[in-house]
């Protein structure tokens, strides 16, 4: 099947980058480029847009109108200045729009609906013992039906699409397409629920979401892994996505739970500081982001013994996203074409 069926690799948008148009053609871009500096900072004024934005300030008044119409931003509590009458800071409205984000492994499916910040609203899970196409259908239909007994009617009813995540294709971990009979699949998906489905691998969908969302808000460059059984890494600079080969940990997988093991913490944390030390050779970048699908305890051990271990002047963050970081980097993909980023 040819890649193109696939959401191309998104870039990461910085709204600092684009300046928009005062054209009436122009309101799409510019409400993607007000709702960019949402994302990025919480509680922007109408002059700190106008300053950030480069539009004029009437033009700014248009589409905060518009916004805030579709119930995508709210206002927050007048803030009296030293100057001039009170301004009021426009915040991102976390019931404006939600969307699905299914994750798919061998292993089973993790799903989650999210706000418009990234926040998650409903998660639900399946394992498969069964990976056909059949099989994999009714057990995405018995996670969708949760979802929305979760979230309730008035949040699935402001959905803007779903994200479908996948390994890639010579994971381990992957079903292959064929097994998945994707395009069946992804047939199912929208019917069923009614909205369009954007596919992606799962890293690269991570990668993205981290910078919409997540722990990346701030800056176009940084490191991005996520730990489980191995160790996948993609590196963003200047926007852009670069990836290289995923590899194994050396965790001890016969343990039932052996992210819980000081075995596979010695093992991960190593890993991590040889990739860091490694890649460091050849990219400057300052930010590494660690991501697994354990506890914020466990993640935020790997990441304190890393920053201990790292001989490299880095900031080691966290990921913000959680242990469904996967399923939450699919739920971004909407968002991301509907009002942050462009795909060509």
């Amino acid at each position: 099947m040819p890649d193109m069926r696939f959401s191309p690799p998104p870039p990461v948008r910085r709204s600092s980058e684009v300046s928009g148009m005062n054209q009436v053609v122009a309101r799409s871009l510019n409400e993607r480029l007000i709702i960019s500096l949402l994302l990025q900072r919480d509680g922007m004024t109408r002059m700190e847009l106008v300053q950030a934005s480069g539009l004029s300030a009437q033009t700014i008044s248009v589409i905060v109108r518009a916004l805030e119409a579709d119930k995508l931003i709210v206002k927050g509590n007048a803030v009296k200045g030293r100057v001039g009458p009170p301004s009021r800071p426009i915040n991102l409205n976390d019931k404006g729009a939600y969307s699905i984000g299914l994750n798919i492994r061998k292993t089973g499916i993790t799903a989650v609906v999210v706000n418009l910040l990234g926040q998650k609203v409903a998660y639900a899970s399946v394992n498969l013992s069964d990976c056909s196409a059949d099989n994999v259908q009714q057990n995405i239909k018995q996670v969708l039906d949760a979802l929305k007994a979760d979230c309730g009617k008035k949040s699935w009813d402001r959905l803007i699409g779903i994200g479908l995540t996948l390994p890639r294709s010579k994971a381990p971990i992957a079903i292959s397409e064929s097994q998945l009979d994707i395009e069946k699949l992804e047939k199912f998906i929208t019917e069923y629920v009614g909205q369009d489905v954007h596919i992606q691998d799962e890293m690269t969908a991570l990668v993205s979401a981290e910078a919409i969302f997540g722990a990346a808000r701030e800056g176009t460059d940084y490191i991005q892994f996520f730990v489980d059984g191995d160790l996948h890494t993609r590196i963003c600079l200047d926007g852009k996505i670069y990836s290289g080969e995923d590899h194994a940990c050396d965790s001890p997988r016969s343990s039932a739970a052996p992210h819980e093991t000081l075995e596979w913490l010695t093992q991960s944390v190593s890993s991590l500081v040889d990739r860091i030390e490694m890649i460091s050779k050849f990219v400057s970048t300052s930010t590494v982001i660690i991501s697994t699908p354990y506890s914020s305890e466990q993640t935020l051990e790997l990441v304190s013994n890393v920053g201990k271990e790292l001989r490299t002047l880095h900031k080691i963050r966290p990921s913000n996203l959680g242990p469904h970081a996967l399923a939450t980097g699919a739920a971004a993909l909407p968002f991301q074409v509907r009002f942050v980023g462009q795909h060509v």
